[in-house]
């Protein structure tokens, strides 16, 4: 069974878990994040956090991972290492950049805030654990 599911590009944990595999092996865990409908999280195995964008035309609410068929459907063809994106979030320096305060500025009254971006990275305990990180 895994033999199969490896040849559509993916494998399943003992636990379960769905396992994206990219076309040169790289393993990526995937789950779904419950607080956005149709979206998907993803972990490579340095703990770095990516997510797949859902287009407008998406009309999935929720994607049944423990499905083999669904699973091999959407990811089979690997389209999906073309479409993910880095999960940046706002870097937490204890001291800004000169001329900053901690990563914000006067623009934050704007409903801007500056600073530098910084990709989100998890170990598996916490990546398994969190339920959203879109809403």
């Amino acid at each position: 069974l895994q033999e199969a599911r490896h040849s559509v590009g993916f494998e399943r944990a003992p636990d379960g878990r769905v396992l994206l595999l990219t076309e040169d092996g790289e393993p990526f865990q995937v789950k779904n994040d419950m607080g956005t409908p149709g979206m998907l999280l993803l972990r490579d195995a340095g703990g770095f956090c990516y997510y797949l964008p859902s287009s407008d035309a998406d009309s999935l609410v929720q994607i049944d991972l423990s499905d083999d068929a669904v699973v091999a459907q959407l990811f089979a063809n690997h389209a999906w290492e073309e479409l993910v994106e880095p999960l940046e979030v706002l870097a937490d320096d204890q001291t800004g950049a000169a001329g900053q305060s901690n990563a914000q500025s006067n623009n934050e009254a704007d409903g801007e805030v500056e600073g530098r971006l910084e990709q989100l990275r998890l170990t598996e305990r916490q990546f398994r654990s969190v339920v959203s990180l879109m809403a």
